[in-house]
């Protein structure tokens, strides 16, 4: 199937950047901030949508405003280690822990040395 470009004009730029900055406005709303009537702002997000202007729609959590839920702890035990990672007497595992906030797929990695962990 060949790709149509789709002919936006000033108001579609400015429709496409205030729905971008809040997706949830009504209707009425967008038409209001760029003179049109809520029916036109609707054929023309509705037309934005048809021809993949607007590939999807999304919401932002407030991840400050979520409370952290998830704490997982994971054990691995290797059956072999390469010659550079092999453990010594002198240096103990080094343990990953990834802490993680409900619902926002944020990851913060942090590489921690068992000893380390009760000094955060």
């Amino acid at each position: 199937m060949p790709k149509v470009t789709l002919a936006l004009d000033d108001v579609d730029h400015e429709l496409l950047d205030l729905l971008q900055r809040d997706s949830g406005r009504t209707l009425r709303e967008l038409g209001d901030l760029v003179a049109l009537s809520p029916s036109a702002v609707k054929r023309r997000i509705d037309r934005c949508h048809k021809h993949g202007v607007i590939a999807r729609q999304v919401t932002m959590l407030d991840p400050n405003r979520l409370p952290t839920v998830l704490l997982a702890v994971c054990l691995v035990t290797l059956e072999r280690e390469s010659r550079q990672h092999q453990r010594s007497p002198q240096r103990p595992p080094l343990h990953h822990a990834v802490r993680t906030r409900s619902h926002t797929h944020q990851r913060r990695p942090t590489h921690t040395h068992p000893t380390n962990l009760n000094r955060r």
